[in-house]
């Protein structure tokens, strides 16, 4: 009986994870409409307002996304137009920066930081990876989005959330959109 209920639970987890998180449920695939082009020795091209930008010009004050391969390459290469099968789709938290200068002493309480002395709560990005299939371009990784760098100011939102799939489209402007 034990062996049938860990099964139980095991199968349960597994579908639990298997279901996309909201808003994102009904968003199967990214569709490239121009070659997205990815520069030597890096691995992302970087979205934002529309425009493509390397790392150096990306605003972290500003939602971005970045399109993401596997293998490092020693000249241009360019991710071709078509459609790319999300498979999976995974929610992050990246804490990316602390303010200069001051102690890392701070209190969680509730649902907000106290600040303790000259404390401040480290600076996130929300983000979210969909990580991404095709059978002509196996190298393609995943599609990375996030909100503005914010250490959850609450004059931060709506830009610092976690980008819905609208707000990816606007993100990938004409280079791309999701289905």
């Amino acid at each position: 009986m034990r062996f049938f209920s860990l099964l139980l639970v095991a199968v349960l987890l597994a579908a639990c994870q298997s279901v996309p998180p909201r808003p994102y449920s009904g968003v199967h695939h990214l569709i490239l409409s121009q070659p997205v082009p990815v520069a030597p020795g890096t691995a992302r091209t970087f979205f934002q307002h529309g425009r493509l930008l390397p790392y150096e010009a990306v605003d972290w004050y500003a939602p971005w996304c970045a399109l993401e391969v596997r293998t490092l390459q020693p000249s241009v290469r360019a991710v071709r137009p078509g459609r790319f099968v999300i498979t999976r789709i995974a929610l992050d938290e990246m804490e990316v920066a602390l303010r200069p200068g001051l102690p890392l002493a701070a209190l969680w309480k509730g649902s907000a930081w106290l600040a303790l002395g000259e404390s401040a709560r480290p600076q996130t990005m929300d983000a979210v990876h969909l990580y991404l299939h095709s059978e002509r371009q196996p190298d393609v990784l995943r599609l990375s989005c996030a909100g503005r760098l914010s250490d959850g100011d609450p004059q931060d939102a709506p830009e610092s959330w976690r980008p819905d799939p609208a707000r990816i489209n606007v993100i990938l402007g004409r280079y791309g959109r999701l289905q």
